[in-house]
């Protein structure tokens, strides 16, 4: 038998002790933080904990590159590089199924149904759009300062990383502030901020494919990335979606359907992990199906189920915008440039990336809303009211400044490879981006929205009476402001015996009517068979005859003509 106590057979584990203490000190943070933020600044949290950390973070890196002599005797900041290290992974593959699931169940399906157009052309061809510009921009800006980088890099690095609207910080700015943007505007903005995310990361993984293993690339890898991250995506969240919906239908516990909701996002988590489909996508489709159809009729209590995934959404929120902050103490730095006349250059690109990517973003939105216009004049289509509310130039305005970049947009510059020349500078790019976004765009956003007035007055008024009116209503209550409408038109989902009854019925019906036409077409041939072959004689004045010779050798008299007799009698 082998010695237990042997020390080179003892397997070093990691010390659970070491990750405890990083999330005290993190939620320690949080906590301060956002009392200092309540008592005093009363701003949207998201923006409270983003804005400190990154207050904290650029105070410490000036510290490092003015006094790099300074330190605190028996500080160790091992564990927190090691949590900054595994954070792509922790946001793409862990927290951002849990965040977009959230902010999916707040989504009404009906209202998505009637806005699917505008939503489909803002995440897809705005996203694809903005990607291109921004790194045209870029790639030129590079070229004037001797720096060139390839075109390609530039649209993965930058265009792919820098695309994607953070859902967190969009979806926390307009719970908070609900009276300043009608429904159909708000629920626009939070649509284009879920579903672009999935189209920006398939688009970042296709193009880092192209570039580091060009030799595989192609129209068949496109397909088959199309195919694995879209469509297996979309069919693992309507399965674990529906799966998770009959499983809350038979039992009414509070306990077990927050256990039952948990295990649902793990399970997406996982199996989109493994068989590499897109997990945003599969959480917004589970969320949207247990949010609209789970919560309407199987769900034994919304006030406990929205504070539960409140809690969640608002906790995963904060300990992101603090890692983000806090991680840039690590990885921003600037090249080896020397002299001070270049670092002021690289200054200036760093600098200019923020108005190129608000010209990037403006423009990715004005061109796709605007072939959607002309589109439904050719066909000649009366546009719906959630298109005619996205058509304003001024609304264009406030969907440009909604474009804030936050923790996926770090976690996708994070996950380029170490050995990259240019990763140190795509991140500090992108970080420049996220401070902006958070800061400016953030804190000015209830301003310039009031300032460019995108909806009519009569709207905002009427708006404000419903949003004052329904304030009144859950002065008390612990429901999330939400954009879930209770709408008639929703009907409960069938149970899987019914499900697989229809099925069967289908299949039965579908088998009976190939029976059906299979034996029309045998008797029509039997009976074309059997019908006695006739010649018509004609008469002198080639009229027809009444008479038709049957292959028997007799004489018939055509019913046609008995027909006409009796209608002449």
């Amino acid at each position: 038998m082998n010695d237990i106590n042997d020390s080179d057979s003892i397997l070093t584990a990691p010390d659970p002790g070491t990750f405890v203490d990083v999330l005290t000190i993190l939620f320690t943070f949080i906590v301060f933080f956002r009392w200092i933020n309540k008592k005093s600044l009363n701003i949207p949290d998201s923006i409270a904990l983003s804005l400190s950390s990154l207050i904290a973070s650029n105070l410490l890196i000036v510290l490092n590159l003015t006094l790099p002599h300074i330190g605190v005797p028996g500080l160790d900041l091992t564990p927190f590089h090691n949590v900054t290290v595994s954070f792509p992974s922790f946001v793409l593959d862990s927290a951002l199924g849990f965040l977009l699931f959230s902010d999916a169940m707040e989504l009404d399906i009906v209202s998505l149904k009637r806005s699917i157009e505008v939503i489909f052309v803002l995440a897809v061809f705005t996203t694809l759009l903005a990607s291109l510009s921004i790194a045209s921009f870029l790639y030129l800006i590079m070229i004037w300062i001797s720096y060139p980088l390839p075109f390609s890099h530039c649209l993965l690095f930058v265009g792919a990383i820098v695309s994607p609207t953070d859902p967190v910080a969009v979806s926390g700015i307009l719970k908070s502030k609900r009276e300043l943007l009608p429904k159909y505007q708000r629920f626009i903005i939070a649509g284009e901020s879920l579903f672009n995310d999935a189209v920006s990361v398939v688009l970042f993984i296709g193009l880092r494919h192209c570039i580091f293993a060009p030799h595989k690339a192609g129209v068949t890898f496109l397909v088959r990335l199309f195919v694995q991250e879209v469509v297996l995506g979309v069919t693992v969240g309507f399965a674990m979606g529906y799966l998770a919906y009959q499983m809350l239908s038979s039992f009414e516990s509070r306990v077990l359907e927050a256990h039952v909701t948990l295990v649902l996002v793990l399970l997406i988590n996982m199996i989109c992990k493994h068989l590499g489909a897109s997990i945003p996508l599969a959480s917004v489709i589970a969320g949207l199906m247990i949010g609209n159809y789970g919560v309407a009729f199987v769900i034994s209590s919304q006030k406990t189920f929205h504070w539960l995934w409140g809690f969640i959404n608002d906790t995963l929120n904060s300990v992101l915008y603090l890692l983000m902050g806090f991680i840039s103490i690590l990885f921003v730095t600037l090249p080896n440039i020397g002299s001070y006349p270049s670092r002021f250059i690289y200054y200036f690109v760093f600098l200019s990336i923020i108005p190129l990517s608000l010209l990037s973003r403006f423009i990715s939105v004005l061109i796709p809303l605007r072939m959607l216009q002309l589109y439904y004049k050719i066909r000649r289509k009366r546009l719906h009211p959630a298109i005619r509310y996205a058509m304003p130039l001024k609304f264009v305005f406030v969907l440009t400044w909604s474009g804030m970049r936050g923790a996926i947009s770090v976690a996708l510059a994070l996950s380029l490879p170490d050995q990259l020349a240019s990763r140190a500078i795509i991140f500090t790019l992108c970080y420049t981006l996220v401070c902006f976004s958070t800061i400016v765009q953030g804190l000015l956003f209830e301003k310039v929205v009031g300032y460019l007035g995108a909806f009519p007055k009569i709207i905002r008024a009427t708006f404000d009476g419903n949003i004052a009116q329904m304030n009144n209503k859950r002065k008390n209550s612990y429901l999330r402001e939400s954009f879930v409408d209770k709408n008639a038109n929703l009907k409960p989902l069938p149970s899987l015996s019914d499900l697989v009854r229809s099925v069967g019925l289908v299949g039965v019906a579908l088998n009976q009517q190939d029976n059906i036409s299979k034996d029309n077409v045998k008797l029509h041939l039997v009976a074309h068979q059997q019908q006695p072959k006739t010649r018509r004689i004609p008469l002198d004045n080639e009229i027809e005859s009444s008479m038709e010779w049957s292959s028997t050798g007799k004489w018939l008299q055509s019913p046609l003509l008995d027909n006409n007799e009796e209608s002449a009698k």
